[in-house]
C-alpha cells in the first residue's frame, strides 16, 4: 500500500492517491519506488471508510529488494496523526523514555486509515507519531519532500528510499534503515551496512548496557532483512539505550 505512485512506467510525473480523479480509477500506475516497475492500481477511491490509497496487482511484482515491498501494520496517512508535538529529538526523548517491549517485529495486516479529517481512528483515539513503527510507516508511504510538522521526511530518514543523499556518513537525529553485520563483545558494538540492499559505508551502534547489548547481539545475529535504528548519529556512531529504538523489519 502506497498513497504515492507513478503516472508512467518511467517514473516521470507523481500521482497522489488523494488526487486520483474518477476517470483514472481504472489506469495502471507504477511504484513509487523509480528503479521498480511493480504495477499499482486505486483503491478505496469512493470510500467513505478507508482513505484512497494505491495497491499492488496480484500478477506484478516488485523487483527484487524494492523498499517499497515492507509489510506494515501502522497507518502511513498522516493526516491520520496529530503531528503538532512532533519533532525528531522529541520523538527519541519519547521512546527511550518508555517501557521496553518484546515485540519489536512489524508483521501482520495493514491498518489501513480513515477518512476523516481529525487525527481519530474509529476508536475515537488520537494518533500521534510516537514510535519507530509509526514514523517509519509515515517516511515510507510518503514522498521524500512532505513534511511532518515542518520537518521533510529526507532529513530524518536514512534509508534505500532516500540513500541518494547518504553517501558518506549519517549525522543527527535520523531514522536509519541498514542490514546487520557484525559485532565485537569487547566495545559492546554492533556494525551494520548502510543502505540496506548496497554498501556505501558502515555504521555502528554502542549498546548503553551489557544486558541490552546481549539481547541484540542474539536478536540480529546473522538477520537477513532490514533493521530499523531510530537514534542521534555522530557520523556513523550511535548510542542505543532502549531496545524500542531498534525495529527487526519483515519485508513481504
Amino acid at each position: 500500500m502506497s498513497f504515492v505512485a507513478y503516472n508512467e512506467k518511467e517514473h516521470i510525473h507523481e500521482k497522489r492517491a488523494e488526487d486520483v480523479q474518477p476517470n483514472e480509477q481504472n489506469n495502471i500506475f507504477y511504484c513509487q519506488n523509480p528503479v521498480c516497475n511493480c504495477e499499482f492500481t486505486i483503491s478505496a477511491l469512493n470510500s467513505n471508510k478507508v482513505k484512497a490509497h494505491f495497491v499492488k496487482r496480484p500478477s506484478s511484482n516488485h523487483i527484487s529488494g524494492c523498499w517499497n515491498d515492507i509489510k506494515l501494520k501502522e497507518s502511513g496517512y498522516k493526516k491520520d496523526y496529530d503531528t503538532s508535538d512532533f519533532s525528531p529529538n522529541g520523538l527519541l526523548n519519547i521512546i527511550k523514555n518508555s517501557k521496553d517491549e518484546k515485540s519489536n517485529n512489524i508483521t501482520g495486516k495493514s491498518t489501513y486509515p480513515k477518512t476523516t479529517k481529525t487525527t481519530k481512528t474509529t476508536n475515537n483515539e488520537i494518533l500521534y507519531i510516537h514510535t519507530v513503527r509509526q514514523l517509519f510507516a509515515v517516511c515510507l508511504m510518503n514522498d521524500n519532500n512532505d513534511e511532518i510538522n515542518g520537518v521533510k521526511i529526507k532529513n530524518i530518514f536514512a534509508a534505500r528510499k532516500t540513500s541518494y543523499l547518504y553517501t558518506k556518513y549519517i549525522n543527527g537525529v535520523k531514522l536509519v534503515e541498514c542490514l546487520y553485520h557484525s559485532y565485537d563483545n569487547q566495545t559492546h558494538k554492533i556494525k551494520f551496512k548502510f543502505p540496506y540492499n548496497g554498501n556505501a559505508f558502515m555504521v555502528d551502534v554502542h549498546f548503553g548496557s551489557e544486558e541490552l547489548y546481549k539481547e541484540y547481539k542474539n536478536k540480529l545475529y546473522n538477520y537477513k532483512q532490514p533493521i530499523l535504528i531510530y537514534a542521534e548519529w555522530n557520523f556513523n556512531h550511535a548510542e542505543v539505550t532502549c531496545g524500542k529504538q531498534i525495529v527487526p523489519l519483515k519485508t513481504n
